[in-house]
């Protein structure tokens, strides 16, 4: 296995990500290449006007190009090295992803699950209807107090990918039913976090046999 987010995994994706599919997929991403284009080219304009006030701008829209390829430069580690996990559609508009996985960080076999939702601008060539499976990969974030990541890191695989061969070997390697089960039960009862939000679920919730 490799390290990448503070995460140990023998069974990542090992997926090589195209960074373009997933600029334009990643609705975060997208968001902050807008707020580039926008001090850039009012920066730009104001030239003409204030030096300072354009300085300040164009420093701006630097700083977020320097943010926007740092982000694109951990996604694509992660979607070679993170974790595979599964994911189920829970809503179309926009594309909606609910994404399980174990947070365990100290090696007890004892499953912790977390789930987080993801918003995608797109998740074909796969369906967007509710309730498709969708392979994703998931690194981990925080402290590791009490043996077990504060924050899950999520994507689709349709973010990085088109290869639907690719895809279809990755959906095929999440083979246990009974994480599938637990997505399941969580969109049932209706236990969805809020967005960008890791829940983790209470010890009573239907456990799975999840592997890291």
């Amino acid at each position: 296995g490799d390290i990448i987010n503070a995460t140990y995994t023998t069974s990542a994706p090992k997926i090589a990500m195209n960074s373009v599919r997933y600029f334009f997929r990643d609705s975060t991403l997208f968001f902050a290449f807008k707020a580039f284009l926008f001090f850039f080219v009012v920066g730009i304009v104001t030239l003409a006007w204030t030096k300072i006030l354009a300085g300040i701008l164009i420093a701006i829209a630097l700083l977020l190009a320097v943010i926007i390829w740092r982000y694109l430069s951990l996604r694509k580690v992660e979607f070679k090295n993170a974790v595979l996990t599964p994911g189920v559609v829970i809503a179309q508009k926009p594309p909606t992803v609910l994404i399980l996985a174990n947070l365990v960080c100290d090696g007890r076999k004892t499953p912790v699950l977390g789930l987080k939702v993801k918003e995608c601008r797109s998740l074909e060539p796969l369906s967007a209807e509710i309730g498709t499976r969708i392979p994703c990969v998931t690194a981990f974030l925080g402290s590791g107090l009490e043996g077990c990541w504060d924050t899950m890191v999520c994507n689709p695989l349709t973010s990085g990918t088109g290869n639907r061969k690719l895809l279809e070997q990755a959906l095929a390697r999440l083979d246990d039913e009974d994480d599938w089960r637990v997505l399941n039960d969580a969109v049932q009862k209706k236990m969805i976090p809020a967005l960008g939000k890791t829940l983790r679920l209470p010890p009573s919730s239907p456990q799975s046999a999840f592997r890291r």
